[in-house]
């Protein structure tokens, strides 16, 4: 797998192709949460898949890098809120 980022390279070498391919799953998922009143269906489902993903990460072993894109992803949309 070819990293485009430092960052990635980093990740890539810390974790197995199933952990990696968990991890940026949940990071973009992160990154589609809707604002407020986008749409109760479309809201919806988005946080349900992000809830599955993340309970893959659990699986694997990686709930701390889980809930670092989360809070993440939190801090960004509260961001864009104000």
């Amino acid at each position: 797998m070819i990293a485009r980022f430092p960052a990635e390279a980093q990740e890539v070498a810390r974790h197995s192709s199933e952990e990696t391919f968990y991890l940026r799953r949940l990071s973009r998922l992160a990154r589609l949460i809707p604002s407020p009143g986008s749409g109760f269906a479309a809201e919806q489902l988005l946080r349900h898949a992000i809830f599955s993903t993340y309970v893959d990460c659990r699986q694997y072993g990686l709930e701390a890098e889980a809930q670092d894109i989360l809070r993440e992803a939190t801090t960004r949309q509260a961001v864009r809120t104000a």
